[in-house]
Formats: C-alpha cells, structure tokens, sequence
C-alpha cells in the first residue's frame, strides 16, 4: 500500500489558529500546474501533481492526509477536483484532514470556524461530502483509457534536479499515471501504452516499451558522473522522422535532445505539447483532448481544466459539474437541466419562470431556508442574483414546454472559505 499527503495554500508553522499565515495564497481553479512555482518555502504547485509522485504500479494507493486551506470564492472546487482525477487516476482511497482536530468532543463549537483544519462546520467543504463520495464511489466519473508509466533507474534515484516532477504536472490530468522503479538493470519491461524516463540520469531503456518518451536532466549515465552518455539521445533520435521544435517524434518514440532549455522556469505548457502531439499521432489521444490551448483535457473528454480561464468542468453519462468564472455566464439547458416536474398546462416563458422559481424551492438546502430580498433568492447557500431568462419556450411535444436558458448575470456565494457568515462577491456562481 502506498500513501501519500499534500495540501495546498497549507499555513507555516509554528501555526496559529487565530491568525494562520498561508504564504503567496492562490486561487485552486486558477493555479496553473504547468507553471514551475519557486518561492522557498512550500512546493507551490497543484495536489494532483505532488499526491501522483507515490503512485506505484501494481501497488494500491490511498492520498492518506489532503486539503486546500483558503478563504477564495472558489475554495471548494478543490475537493471536487481532486475525487474527479482521483477516479481519472484509479487510485483507492481520499481521506481529507481533518474533520475535527480538537481531542475533545465539544472542543470546538458547531456554529463557528475556530480551526483552518477542521472539516466538520465549513459549509464549503462538509456540504461536497455526498457528491465527493458518489463521484469516487459510485464511479461517475470514468478511469482513464490508457495508462504512461513514468520510469526511474536505480541511478535516477541518487539525484534529483530541479523539475524532477515535470510529468507529474501534466500527465494525470490527461491520463492514468504510474512510478515504476526498476530493481535490476535500466531495462522497462512493463505493457503501460506509453513509457517515460525519469531523465534525472542518461540511460533509462524503453526498448521494449510499446511507445517510449526519452529526455535526460544529466548527459552523464550515472549519478556519479562517472559514464558520459553523450550521442545517446541523438541516437535514439534518429528513429524518428518528424522534427519538433527541440525534440523528433517518430511512430514509437519522442526524444527531447535537450530538456533544461525548452522546460525553464514557468514554460512547462510548452514542453507539455510536445506529449500531447506524440499522444495524438499515436492514436492515443483525439484532437480535442489533452493540453487543447489552456485547457487540461482528459483522455475520457470528461474532465477539463482550465487554469487561465479559471474553469473546471466535470461531464459525463450520469454526471455535470462546473465551478469557475465563466466569460459568457452561465446558461441552463434542457441537455444538462433535466426538469422534475413538467405540468402540461405550462404555456410560453412567463409560465415557465413561475415553474423554474417554485422548482428551485423545492430543492434542498445546504443552509436556511431562503430569504426573500424582492427578486433575489437564497438557494443552496448562494445568493442568486439577477437572473433573466432568454430564449422561447421549447416546445418537446403537445402540453411540455421548457425554458431555453437562464442566464445568471451576478451572484453572491456564502459559506466559502472558513467563513459561514461571510459573503464574498463573484462575477458569476459557481
């Protein structure tokens, strides 16, 4: 069983629970994990990319000890995100810290954040739990259709260079991702569709591996620089036939002559593409999935990602999700809107506002009951603001009629961020 623990904005110590300080704290749906984070202190990058270091083909993996500490409008799309590439990944197990850290039963009050750690009375986490469960447990979300196994010699662990997780930025959120270590020799024999050397040293061999992605840190063969491995990669190179700005791709393999150069600080995206052609030549990949401009795409078309957009989606057979700010606002569709409750007797968009309206009472609630401010509601603990209908009414058949789209110009989200009485503005909801 391997385990692992990663936290995101997570306080310094010594902590202090009255005044916790995160530093440089960021927003998850906008935190790019291709962007190479150095600031001394913490690993400042996503979860995804730090849990997936210790997953180990051919052993269980659980992310033993998780959480995004943050008072952001959008704090709790981390949750989801992370059970979502946790099913993507076919890992085993989440346990989330904590959800409640005092030794005393009544160590902590139910109406009152008093601890960043705790789980149990933060609306924008505790109220996710169900959907987080169905989403890992109930398999809404499907296992990636491939799996790249990320390759280390017994040399490639006697070192470790700067950007050592570089795949790790990239590859779960596009597909299913696997360490394997070898124990005897530099030669993978596994049957994953797509093998990748860890490159802290020159000599992993994929030979043998159905598809093989090369790049070395080092020129040297060994961590102790005793072996030049120069003309290697430029061997290995010339099985390819397609030229790709600093690296060949062939039917087989894609060699990076020279991986410092192209993977510079903040320009991991631009070596990430050349994956994501390899992918698509290979059949691996359709042309809408992978990194399709800055948007993380799964192999499944399922989950999207997209940090400079600050967007993440989840849709699938049985299951939509969208949090983030999205430039056009939000639109209901019959597609994704399924309604409970169709009387026949609705007539044109005034009957059908009246219908959407008393819906949406009828739906629980994370929080009170809503409070009426004229046109204003209070539903789900999210303050709804302005919403104006658009379109005809779409008529499915004699006596059914739908509203095209409701658009939601404004709104107020409560209860994010530690902070249950507090309001923060957005310019759309999540």
């Amino acid at each position: 069983m391997m385990e692992n623990n990663t936290y995101f904005n997570h306080p310094i110590p010594p902590f202090d629970e009255a005044k916790p300080k995160v530093a440089d704290m960021r927003e998850y749906v906008t935190s790019n994990p291709l962007t190479v984070h150095k600031d001394g202190l913490f690993l400042r990058t996503n979860m995804l990319p730090m849990a997936s270091t210790a997953v180990v083909a051919g052993n269980p993996f659980i992310l033993s000890e998780w959480n995004e500490y943050g008072v952001n409008p959008f704090h709790s799309t981390a949750f989801i995100s992370m059970a979502a590439y946790a099913c993507l990944n076919e890992w085993d197990g989440l346990i989330v810290y904590c959800y409640h850290t005092s030794e005393s039963w009544n160590g902590q009050p139910a109406d009152e954040i008093t601890n960043i750690f705790d789980a149990y009375n933060d609306p924008s986490l505790i109220c996710q739990f169900g959907f987080m469960a169905a989403l890992f447990l109930g398999d809404l979300v499907r296992p990636a259709e491939h799996r790249v196994d990320l390759v280390f010699t017994q040399n490639d662990l006697k070192t470790l260079p700067p950007a050592f997780s570089m795949p790790n930025a990239y590859l779960p959120y596009i597909t299913s991702l696997r360490n394997v270590f070898l124990d005897q020799g530099d030669a993978y024999t596994g049957d994953a569709d797509v093998a990748v050397t860890a490159g802290f040293v020159n000599n992993g061999d994929l030979s043998q591996a159905k598809r093989a992605v090369y790049y070395a840190w080092s020129p040297y063969r060994d961590a102790l620089r005793h072996a030049n491995g120069e003309g290697r990669l430029e061997r290995l190179a010339a099985k390819a036939d397609e030229e790709l700005p600093g690296a060949k791709l062939g039917d087989r393999i894609l060699v990076f002559n020279e991986i410092a150069p192209l993977a510079g600080e903040r320009r991991l995206h631009y070596v990430c593409r050349k994956p994501g052609c390899a992918l698509k030549r290979w059949g691996l990949l359709p042309d809408d999935r992978g990194l399709v401009g800055s948007a993380l795409v799964s192999d499944t078309g399922e989950l999207a990602f997209d940090p400079k957009a600050g967007t993440f989606r989840i849709r699938t057979e049985g299951c939509s999700y969208f949090s983030g700010d999205p430039s056009d606002g939000i639109a209901l569709t019959k597609d994704y809107f399924p309604f409970s409750y169709q009387p026949s007797h609705l007539s044109g968009i005034a009957a059908c506002k009246r219908h959407f309206r008393r819906m949406l009472r009828n739906l629980p609630f994370d929080g009170p009951r809503p409070h009426r401010h004229g046109r204003n509601h209070l539903y789900h603990g999210r303050l709804i603001y302005d919403c104006r209908f658009s379109g005809e009414a779409v008529r499915g058949h004699p006596g059914r009629n739908l509203v095209r789209a409701l658009q939601v110009r404004n709104a107020y989200c409560s209860g994010h961020g530690g902070h249950a009485n507090r309001q923060h503005r957005m310019r759309s909801c999540s």
